[in-house]
């Protein structure tokens, strides 16, 4: 399963747009659908695949703090241990199931593209 992740995370273009924002739906029946962000298909894909892979696991996320470190200064992550690059994909995984906009700020800070260099540095070598 490593593999496609891996083959995956070296196609995507994080200079690129990943994802935009988008107004809100009406169903016929009146209610609205409010989605804000629609994500590309390069971080779609990403997400499906580390969803499915060891890299989201079951732990006590929202009691983890030493992520903290990781958001406050991403070039940490580039020498993170396995473990926590493992935790902390699953909290900003976890995070944008209850509030959206998690993966987008992974982006925009660079926390996400430093996930992916580390995943690949570790699965490479």
């Amino acid at each position: 399963m490593n593999k496609k992740l891996i083959e995956h995370i070296k196609k995507i273009d994080f200079d690129s747009d990943l994802y935009t924002h988008k107004e809100p739906e009406k169903n016929e029946d009146g209610s609205i659908i409010f989605d804000p962000l629609h994500y590309s298909s390069d971080i779609s894909e990403l997400i499906h695949l580390l969803i499915h892979s060891e890299y989201q696991y079951p732990f006590n996320w929202m009691e983890w703090d030493k992520g903290e470190i990781y958001f406050e200064n991403p070039d940490k992550i580039l020498n993170c241990s396995k473990e926590d690059l493992k935790k902390l994909t699953t909290v900003i995984l976890r995070q944008e199931r209850f509030s959206t906009g998690t993966i987008a700020s992974a982006i925009d800070s660079g926390v996400l593209e430093n996930i992916c260099k580390r995943i690949l540095e570790i699965e490479e070598n």
